[in-house]
């Protein structure tokens, strides 16, 4: 039933192919359908490092995690070193796709991991502040 349900909201969503919300247990092949030919990167918040979620997530060798420490909100500097850290150790292969797992700061990082992937960095340059949104 639930893999109906994500099936469904992914139907209601053609004009946003890259945003995905998927809820609840994420150890039943319920990513199965986005992964394609390259590996998934697990944003997960660090308080979960002892919680046993990381034993029920269906995780390939080819994926990453990455316990992202969410005691202060993310900087940019944070988020590059990421980016770089995961695109070097994968050879510069960019991830089918990138999960968050946990709260506001994990979902944060993941979503601009993502966003950095496929951006040249700094993630400084594209602060709408400073008229970086006209980048994108």
């Amino acid at each position: 039933m639930r893999d109906r349900f994500i099936k469904e909201l992914s139907n209601l969503m053609p004009e946003f192919p890259n945003i995905i919300l998927i809820t609840g247990d994420l150890g039943f092949g319920v990513l199965d359908d986005f992964r394609k030919n390259s590996y998934i990167v697990f944003i997960v918040d660090h308080v979960h490092k002892t919680t046993g979620l990381l034993e029920f997530l269906k995780i390939e060798k080819k994926d990453e995690i990455i316990l992202a420490d969410t005691s202060d909100e993310p900087k940019t500097t944070q988020i590059d070193a990421l980016r770089d850290e995961i695109l070097v150790s994968k050879s510069g292969q960019i991830p089918d796709l990138v999960v968050g797992i946990g709260g506001g700061s994990a979902m944060d990082v993941a979503k601009t991991i993502r966003f950095m992937a496929v951006h040249e960095p700094p993630l400084s340059q594209y602060d709408d502040a400073i008229g970086g949104d006209v980048k994108i």
